[in-house]
């Protein structure tokens, strides 16, 4: 299909925020040295934001589909475990090198998404590609710390 602006504004922005907030992280977890706790904060934020957005008077409201219910959990508690494996690593290493090591994940994906999301998407010799030199020019910088 057509590739819309949107559909790369948003990861972009994702990538964006990612990029602000890993330095904020280790300035906070050099202040206080508690990355579970701050784990959680960013789960309660997580849910502050997801009521805000269900108050405004045009939020779609959520259809819950019952058959979607596991996987949401199961990819909830990777999520949780994954940020706070990201957040216990800042606490212990430096941005510059935590940071690209955990920016791996596009390695992941690829494996990950071929296993499990076979039927759904295409994993092209071009994606395949484009995703190894993401993850060497990501190994490079860490290397090179």
């Amino acid at each position: 299909g057509r590739l819309r602006w949107l559909d790369l504004l948003l990861p972009i922005g994702a990538a964006l925020l990612a990029g602000i907030v890993q330095p904020i992280r280790r300035h906070a977890l050099v202040i206080s040295h508690e990355p579970l706790f701050f784990s959680a904060v960013v789960g309660l934020v997580s849910i502050v934001w997801y009521l805000a957005y269900l108050a405004l008077p045009t939020a779609e409201k959520p259809v819950w589909e019952k058959k979607a219910l596991a996987p949401f959990i199961i990819a909830g508690v990777f999520e949780a475990l994954g940020i706070w494996l990201g957040i216990a690593s800042l606490s212990f290493g430096t941005v510059m090198v935590v940071t690209p090591i955990v920016a791996t994940s596009p390695m992941w994906v690829l494996i990950f998404s071929t296993v499990l999301l076979r039927g759904v998407e295409r994993v092209t010799p071009r994606i395949v590609a484009g995703t190894l030199c993401v993850v060497a020019g990501t190994v490079i910088i860490a290397l090179g710390s």
